[in-house]
C-alpha cells in the first residue's frame, strides 16, 4: 500500500513500493529486466547483421551500416495514448551510435540550414503528416569542440554524447502521449486553482538533432523529425508597443477598470491582464520605495510634507504594525468645526494583512477625508489589540486637529465602536446600508440559530404572550 514516505513502481504489472525520496520511477528488479532486455536486442540484431555476410565477401565491420539491410524510408513508431512513459520503451532510433551507424545515410542532403527550414516550412504548411530527415554541413570552430543540445520549441527527451558529436532526442511538447500528471504544490500556504492546461493533440512526434564531426571534412547536422498533426497557427498576443506607450503615458491618471477600457478600445487584442500587469509595473515608479510595504509608504508620505502629516503613534501593542496620516491643507481649515465623523476600512484586500481605516468629517453636508491609518494585528496576541490601536490614532486626531464630534456613524464594527466611545464618549449611529443589508441576510438564510425558548423570559418581557403558546420550532423538535 503506497504511503506517505513510499511510492509505486510506474510499471503498471510491478507490485514494488520504492521510498518516496527516491528520484527514480521504478524499482530495481524493473530495471534490471529492462537492461537484461536491451542487451539482449543489441545481441541479436549483431547476429543478423553477421548471418548476412556472404561467402567470398568482404566481412564489413560490427559499426558499419549494410545499404541492402537498410530500409529506403525509417521506420515511424506510432504511440498510442496508453504509452507509458516510465514503461518501456520499444522506440527504435536510426541515429543510435552504439554501433557507429552513421545517421546522414538514407538523408537528402541540404546546402544549409536556411535551405532545410524551407523546406520544413512548405511541409508544414502543405501537409498535415510531416516526416523529414535532413542533412547539411556547417561551418568548422576550433574553438569549440562539440555542441550541446538546446530546448527549442520541443521538450526534451534525452541528451546523448556520441563517438563522433552529440545527439538530443525531442518530442512535441503538445503530444498528449507524453502529458505529465499534474502533481500538487507542496509550499506551505499554497492556493490551489484549476488552470485550464494547453491543448493536446495525438501528434504522434519525433525529433532528433544530431551534430558529428569527421575526420576530414566540415562537421554536420543532421534532422529526423516525425509529426503528424496540423495544429492552429498561433496567433501572436504579445503586448504592441503602441499599446504599452498609452499605458506609460496615462499611468498616472487612470486607474486600472480606466485603463483597460481605453486601451482595449484601440487594441481589442490585447488582454485585461497584461493591460493590468503592464499598469502595475509601470507604477511602480510612482508609489514604490521600499520592498515592506509599511517602510515603503512611509517614505512615500515623507516625500509630501506638504500635504500630509505623519502622526506618531504612542502606547501601541505589541505586534501591532500601524502608519497614520492626517490630509493636512483639508484638516486645518476645518479645524473645531466637525460635529460629525464617519469611521470605515477594508478589510481582505491586501496580501500582508494590512487594513485601512479612514475617517470622514461631515461640514455643510459634504463629505471631508480627514485622516487614514494602515493598520495590521496579524502577528499580536493582546485582547483588544484592534481597539486600542484605533484609540491611540483617534486621540492623534484630536491632538492635531481638534476633531472633537457628538455623532460617529460605524458599520457595528466593535472596534470602530469602543475607539469613539473611549475617544470621545459621543453618540454611535450605525450605517443604515449596512444595518439593511444585515437584516435581509438575516432573513434570507434557511436555518437560523436561536437560543431556547423560554415561557417565563418570555412573558417577563412581553406581557401579551400566551403562557401556553409553544413555538413551531420546538414542536417539531419535540
Amino acid at each position: 500500500m503506497e504511503t506517505s514516505n513510499t511510492k509505486k513502481c510506474a510499471k503498471p504489472w510491478c507490485k514494488h513500493m520504492l521510498p518516496s525520496i527516491d528520484s527514480r520511477k521504478h524499482c530495481e528488479k524493473c530495471r534490471k529486466h529492462d537492461t537484461d532486455n536491451k542487451r539482449a536486442e543489441r545481441a541479436q540484431s549483431k547476429a543478423q547483421t553477421n548471418n548476412t555476410v556472404k561467402t567470398g565477401q568482404k566481412r564489413r565491420r560490427d559499426n558499419e551500416a549494410s545499404t541492402e539491410d537498410r530500409p529506403a524510408a525509417r521506420p515511424r513508431i506510432c504511440m498510442s495514448k496508453n504509452t507509458s512513459r516510465g514503461g518501456n520503451d520499444t522506440e527504435t532510433d536510426d541515429d543510435s551510435d552504439e554501433d557507429g551507424i552513421f545517421a546522414e545515410k538514407g538523408a537528402d542532403n541540404y546546402c544549409d540550414a536556411e535551405d532545410l527550414f524551407d523546406t520544413l516550412r512548405t511541409l508544414f504548411k502543405e501537409k498535415a503528416d510531416v516526416a523529414l530527415h535532413g542533412t547539411y554541413p556547417i561551418n568548422s570552430d576550433p574553438k569549440v569542440t562539440h555542441l550541446t543540445g538546446s530546448n527549442m520549441v520541443f521538450s526534451v527527451k534525452d541528451n546523448k554524447t556520441l563517438k563522433t558529436g552529440h545527439r538530443t532526442r525531442y518530442w512535441c511538447s503538445q503530444d498528449e502521449a507524453h502529458k505529465k500528471k499534474s502533481k500538487p504544490s507542496q509550499k506551505p500556504d499554497v492556493k490551489h486553482r484549476d488552470y485550464m492546461g494547453m491543448k493536446r493533440y495525438n501528434c504522434q512526434s519525433r525529433l532528433s538533432i544530431t551534430y558529428r564531426e569527421k575526420k576530414a571534412g566540415s562537421p554536420y547536422i543532421v534532422i529526423n523529425l516525425q509529426h503528424h498533426f496540423k495544429r492552429v497557427h498561433y496567433v501572436d498576443i504579445s503586448m504592441p508597443p503602441e499599446a504599452m506607450q498609452m499605458i506609460e503615458e496615462h499611468v498616472e491618471w487612470l486607474a486600472p477598470s480606466a485603463m483597460v477600457s481605453k486601451v482595449r478600445s484601440a487594441y481589442p487584442q490585447v488582454s485585461n491582464a497584461q493591460i493590468t500587469t503592464a499598469w502595475r509595473e509601470l507604477s511602480k515608479i510612482h508609489w514604490h520605495r521600499d520592498d515592506l510595504q509599511l517602510p515603503s509608504a512611509k517614505k512615500l508620505l515623507a516625500e509630501y510634507g506638504d500635504e500630509v502629516d505623519i502622526f506618531e503613534i504612542e502606547n501601541l501593542p505589541e505586534g501591532v504594525e500601524m502608519l497614520a496620516w492626517g490630509m493636512k491643507k483639508i484638516a486645518e481649515r476645518l479645524k473645531g468645526k466637525i460635529v460629525e465623523v464617519a469611521m470605515d476600512a477594508t478589510y481582505d484586500t491586501n496580501a500582508k494583512h494590512l487594513e485601512l481605516y479612514s475617517i470622514m468629517g461631515e461640514q455643510d453636508n459634504a463629505g471631508f477625508l480627514l485622516t487614514y491609518c494602515l493598520l495590521s494585528t496579524a502577528t499580536a496576541i493582546d485582547h483588544g489589540k484592534r481597539k486600542k490601536a484605533l484609540s491611540a490614532w483617534g486621540k492623534c486626531l484630536g491632538d492635531k486637529y481638534g476633531v472633537n464630534p457628538m455623532f460617529t456613524h460605524v458599520d457595528k464594527d466593535m472596534a470602530e465602536i469602543g475607539c469613539s466611545k473611549e475617544v470621545w464618549n459621543n453618540k454611535i449611529n450605525l450605517c443604515w446600508w449596512h444595518l439593511r443589508r444585515a437584516v435581509r441576510t438575516r432573513l434570507a438564510k434557511a436555518k437560523l440559530a436561536t437560543t431556547p425558548y423560554n415561557v417565563k423570559r418570555a412573558c417577563g418581557e412581553f406581557s401579551f404572550i400566551d403562557v401556553e403558546f409553544i413555538p413551531p420550532s420546538v414542536r417539531k423538535s419535540g
